[in-house]
């Protein structure tokens, strides 16, 4: 672990004692005491309070070692997916919209749960309210 320095870009490979935390999360070293490890969290940004690391196996991530789309921050609800959100809205050129939406009903078992569901709902409330401004204008 003495091999990491503050500001490295680690991913969490292995799970060991301390704050538990995802594997396949990507956090940024914060503090280095000894053979512990520190991170701060977008889940607990407060100064002082972060991760703790203690015999968690820990990869560096450098620009070559990873691509935008093999890294997810802050949670792993799309690690398993055989396709991300992202890369289907992109592939199958969606809207702001339509691409929300499918990233709430993919991730709402594991994440934000009935929540996201609501979101997914709001996102096709939108689009079906600015579709039918279309329709009113072109009527006019």
């Amino acid at each position: 672990m003495s091999d990491f320095k503050v500001g490295d870009k680690v991913e969490i490979v292995s799970n060991g004692y301390g704050h538990p935390y995802n594997i396949g999360s990507i956090v940024v070293i914060s503090k280095v005491m000894g053979d512990s490890l520190y991170a701060k969290s977008h889940l607990d940004p407060e100064e002082g309070k972060g991760l703790y690391f203690y015999e968690h196996e820990l990869k560096l991530i450098t620009e070559e070692s990873k691509k935008a789309s093999e890294v997810q921050y802050g949670g792993s609800h799309y690690k398993n997916l055989k396709i991300q959100p992202m890369k289907y809205s992109l592939e199958n050129n969606l809207n702001y919209a339509q691409a929300n939406t499918v990233k709430y009903v993919t991730r709402y078992k594991d994440k934000n749960g009935i929540e996201d569901l609501k979101k997914a709902i709001h996102c096709i409330e939108l689009l079906i309210e600015f579709e039918e401004s279309k329709l009113d204008t072109k009527e006019d």
